[in-house]
């Protein structure tokens, strides 16, 4: 868009100027010129994107709101996306990213093979480890299209693949734990600080620390263990289900079933919005809307 009010700015500025050439009478050679700078201008257009991809849906914040309080725009501990990746401010959470994912591990390793071998559990570790992180590479490209204005998996490689690795698991974990699927450790410095998950419930609900939802689903069904029967999203709406509310309505996952969700913000637009939509269609079933006029609300 901003290539685009470039364009017709420069645009705008030559058709001023073939107006002062025409008051002022100057002579046709310099018109030859403009027309040839006209040409340029198509050729730029024609060859310009302007379109945006339909699958950009993390996007920075818009500057604008930078002027109330840049920091309530940004995360403050918890970084899930490549955007704030490595910032000096987030980088002591990173070790509990890893210590996360490392416990998931042992656990999956541990239901999954009880009956193996040292030897063949080392095998598998390493199987397991390479098939999430392999899960991940074939869906970098499709992940890293998300992000508006930036392609991660080109510019930093492997280390995007970390990333989404590492920042899933985290989430996926953190849901866990919060919904008392898995017992939290005592040292956990997330659910044993106060100030943690209040640190967490603003950091995972902003506009451009997001992470695609099709790399959180992927990974919950990779390490889904058969006693789980919470699906990703209820265990999403649990954890937000004070936030906006202190009276939470019942969880209702069925209303999703058609919804293509994006990221974690995208989920709680929805589950604020469909009960909305759903009850107007109750209410009128023809799709027709009543707005009062302007005198019946003059007369209430």
């Amino acid at each position: 868009m901003q290539e685009f009010q470039k364009l017709a700015l420069g645009l705008k500025k030559t058709v001023q100027g073939w107006k002062m050439e025409a008051q002022s009478g100057r002579s046709n050679e310099n018109v030859v010129i403009n027309v040839g700078s006209l040409c340029s201008l198509k050729v730029e257009l024609s060859d310009a994107c302007l379109s945006m991809p339909l699958s950009y849906c993390i996007f920075k914040t818009p500057t604008i709101h930078f002027r109330h309080k840049e920091t309530s725009f940004l995360p403050n501990c918890f970084s899930i996306e490549p955007m704030h990746h490595g910032k000096q401010n987030l980088l002591a959470t990173e070790k509990i990213k890893v210590k996360y994912l490392k416990a998931l591990h042992v656990r999956v390793i541990g239901s999954r093979y009880e009956t193996m071998s040292e030897q063949s559990k080392e095998i598998e570790e390493q199987n397991v480890l390479s098939d999430w992180i392999d899960s991940v590479e074939m869906i970098k490209e499709e992940a890293s299209s998300c992000y508006a204005g930036r392609d991660f998996a080109a510019e930093l490689g492997d280390e995007f693949v970390k990333t989404m690795l590492l920042d899933g698991v985290f989430v996926i974990e953190l849901f866990r734990k919060d919904a008392e699927v898995v017992k939290p450790e005592p040292d956990d410095p997330i659910f044993s600080m106060s100030s943690m998950l209040q640190y967490l419930h603003h950091d995972l609900i902003l506009l451009e620390n997001q992470i695609p939802w099709l790399v959180l689903d992927l990974l919950y069904e990779k390490t889904r263990l058969p006693c789980e029967t919470k699906s990703l999203i209820e265990l999403a709406l649990m954890f937000f289900a004070n936030t906006f509310t202190s009276h939470p309505p019942p969880i209702n996952t069925s209303r999703f079933k058609h919804e293509d969700i994006k990221h974690i913000l995208d989920l709680l637009r929805s589950s604020l919005v469909l009960p909305f939509q759903e009850s107007e269609k109750k209410t009128n079933p023809a799709g027709s809307r009543f707005v009062p006029s302007l005198c019946s609300k003059t007369q209430v």
